[in-house]
C-alpha cells in the first residue's frame, strides 16, 4: 500500500521505477491466497474452489489493465495508484475480518524455512527440465511481445497527451 502511494507521488521517472520495484517486491497476495484457499476448502471441493480463486485472479489481472488505462486516460496515471492503494486497504481490512486465524504449521523460523526450499526443491534433471523450458518460453514470449509492427505515434518519453503512452510519465 505504501509502495502504491509512492508510485502515485513519484516526482520523476527514477522515483517511479523505484516505487515499481517496491510494488513488485512487496506484492504477495496472490501467492498467499491460492494456497490458503486450498487449506480452507473441504477435500471434496478443493479443486473447484482453488480453480475459481486462481481463475478469478487471472481475470482480475487482465481486466485491471483495461480499467487502469481508462482511469489513467480520464484522471491521469497517479489516480491509478491512488485507487490501487485504497483498494488494497479495503481488501486487507476485509480479509482480516473474514479469514480465520490459523496456527502456524511449522515451528521453524523464516530463515530456516527459506533454507529448506533448497532441500525440498527439485534434485534431479527430470524435474528441472520442464521449469527451464517454461522459463525459456516466457523469455521468448516477452521478447516477441516487445516487438511492434508499427512505430508508436509519440515518443514514450514525452509528456504530450493523446499518444499510446500518454500516461507513462508524471
Amino acid at each position: 500500500m505504501i509502495s502504491l502511494a509512492g508510485s502515485a507521488a513519484a516526482p520523476d521517472l527514477a522515483a517511479l521505477l523505484g516505487a515499481f520495484a517496491l510494488v513488485g517486491v512487496t506484492t504477495a497476495a496472490g501467492q498467499l491466497l491460492v494456497p490458503l484457499t486450498g487449506e480452507l476448502a473441504r477435500d471434496d471441493q478443493r479443486g473447484r474452489v482453488v480453480g475459481t480463486v486462481a481463475s478469478g485472479m487471472i481475470i482480475g489481472i487482465l481486466v485491471s489493465r483495461a480499467i487502469s488505462c481508462l482511469v489513467a486516460d480520464a484522471f491521469g496515471r497517479r489516480a491509478v495508484y491512488v485507487m490501487a492503494a485504497v483498494l488494497m486497504v479495503v481488501l486487507a481490512a476485509a480479509l482480516a475480518w473474514v479469514l480465520p486465524a490459523l496456527p502456524p504449521r511449522a515451528s521453524a523460523g523464516y530463515g530456516a524455512l527459506l533454507a529448506s526450499a533448497r532441500r525440498v526443491g527439485p534434485r534431479d534433471d527430470r524435474r528441472r527440465r520442464p521449469g527451464r523450458h517454461r522459463a525459456d518460453r516466457l523469455g521468448t514470449r516477452a521478447a516477441d511481445a516487445d516487438r511492434s509492427p508499427t512505430p508508436p505515434a509519440t515518443s514514450p518519453f514525452t509528456r504530450e497527451r493523446g499518444g499510446p503512452t500518454r500516461s507513462v510519465l508524471p
